[in-house]
């Protein structure tokens, strides 16, 4: 190897494609390398010198040493490249003499404790990015005498040069090219609460539609998946929220956003959106079971479900609209929710009617529970839609949000509740009768009251 061409590195590199790896094991159907050539012998010198003086062929050492026993041709080669690159770096290695100061010579890295910072869950929620910045940026690391004579001049520079760099990518952030997490996070609450109201607004459509000629009117399969797919992103919004939550708070004022804007009320809404968009995902489950053939129950319903769907959908368009207009929620999103709940109490007085079909056995409860299932989810959406008024109603008042156009009606005093009108003639007046059943149990159930009409 005296005559051999010296090489620059102490082994090839290694390919993540285990055929391709050189340094792979010895295949089914390879035959040994020949036992003679002394590869042991230079797997110990090499050893020897990795653990006194060129510790840099350590790990090429070590890896060809596990294949003392089944060496092949590739890793005999392995071995003299190792050779060729000591020929080629000769004059480098570890050099021990007894003439020279035992001085040790280190480092300080002064962004440890900043590095450090980031295990508490309170520093890394909230600071975590002004903490990597530090450790990036402004630590610096202290050189022996060694290197720099004058080591207070070396971080005078580098200090200049870094107040210099952050002053010139603030003056581009804040006045040439601004970009502010605080106006994304508010365009992202409202656009979420448009996501919501476009699945109840297609729920409402696609679901409770029972015409004859539905086969003929129904909308495109790239149409349905839309409102489908759009309320997803609502659901895995947390980190990206919380995220520009945390740089909004670093932000000076600007624009309608003032120094002390309320943040943290934005991650409440989203926070109820995604509680929302929870019930969404179940109801998307039934949207595919929608019945073929519905049955009177389905009918009776209809109105009902529909008007749930629909009226909540104009609620969360609504609110969205407040937020995105920095509006204070109008009279028309008070009455959007009144006739929400007048739509859940209708449904509730069906649900009395039917009690005395499904005693007289009528109604086959597994043909009537798919439908009930999605009204029960609708009403919780319901529910979840009065926290969420709630939350933009509070937000509107710590930011001062504008009043709105012709919002003569007080938000927090809706209309006067009006009958129920039911899809069938007459009122129905619910009474609670208590009949004996077998067993000792009581079941209290409604009874209808039906007022003919006129004239018969």
């Amino acid at each position: 190897m005296d005559k051999a061409y010296p090489l620059s590195t102490p082994m090839v590199v290694r390919l993540l494609e285990v055929s391709k790896n050189p340094f792979r094991p010895m295949e089914e159907g390879e035959e040994i390398f020949d036992p003679e050539v002394p590869y042991l012998s230079a797997i110990g010198v090499l050893m020897y010198l990795a653990n006194a003086t060129r510790p840099d062929i350590a790990f090429s050492v070590n890896l060809l040493a596990r294949y003392s026993s089944s060496l092949t041709e590739r890793h005999w080669n392995g071995i003299k490249h190792i050779l060729r690159y000591l020929k080629g770096t000769i004059d480098m290695g570890l050099f021990y003499t007894n003439k020279a100061s035992p001085d040790l010579v280190g480092h300080a890295d002064a962004g440890a404790l900043a590095t450090f910072t980031r295990f508490f869950p309170h520093m890394k929620r909230r600071y975590d990015y002004g903490i990597l910045i530090f450790v990036l940026t402004f630590s610096m690391v202290t050189v022996s005498g060694y290197r720099v004579d004058e080591i207070l001049e070396l971080a005078h520079q580098r200090l200049s040069t870094i107040l210099i760099g952050a002053a010139t990518c603030m003056i581009v952030s804040l006045v040439i090219c601004p970009v502010w997490a605080g106006e994304d996070l508010h365009k992202l609450i409202s656009s979420h609460l448009e996501k919501l109201a476009t699945f109840l607004e297609g729920f409402g459509s696609e679901y409770f539609s029972f015409s004859e000629n539905d086969q003929s009117g129904k909308t495109s399969k790239e149409d349905k998946k839309g409102f489908l797919e759009a309320y997803k992103t609502v659901l895995n919004s947390k980190a990206t929220e919380e995220s520009l939550a945390n740089f909004a708070w670093w932000e000076p004022g600007h624009g309608c956003f003032r120094l002390r804007h309320p943040w943290k009320q934005y991650l409440k809404i989203g926070v109820l959106a995604r509680e929302c968009a929870c019930h969404l995902q179940a109801l998307s489950g039934y949207f595919n079971s929608k019945p073929q053939a519905p049955t009177e129950f389905h009918k009776t319903i209809q109105e009902a479900c529909k008007k749930m769907s629909i009226e909540s959908s104009k609620l969360l368009k609504e609110l969205s609209t407040s937020i995105k207009t920095m509006t204070q929620p109008s009279s028309s999103s008070a009455t959007h929710l009144h006739h929400s709940k007048a739509a859940v109490d209708d449904f509730k007085i069906i649900l009395t009617t039917t009690q005395t079909l499904l005693y007289s056995n009528k109604l086959d409860l597994l043909q009537i529970f798919p439908a009930i299932t999605v009204a029960s989810i609708l009403i919780d959406v319901i529910n979840c839609l009065e926290k969420i008024l709630e939350a933009v109603e509070e937000l509107s008042v710590q930011a001062h949000f504008m009043k709105a156009k012709n919002n003569e009606v007080s938000v927090a005093s809706p209309p006067p509740p009006q009958h129920h009108q039911l899809l069938h003639r007459g009122i129905v007046k619910p009474v609670i009768d208590v009949d004996d059943i077998e067993g000792g149990a009581a079941v209290a159930y409604s009874a209808p009251e039906v007022k003919p009409p006129a004239g018969k």
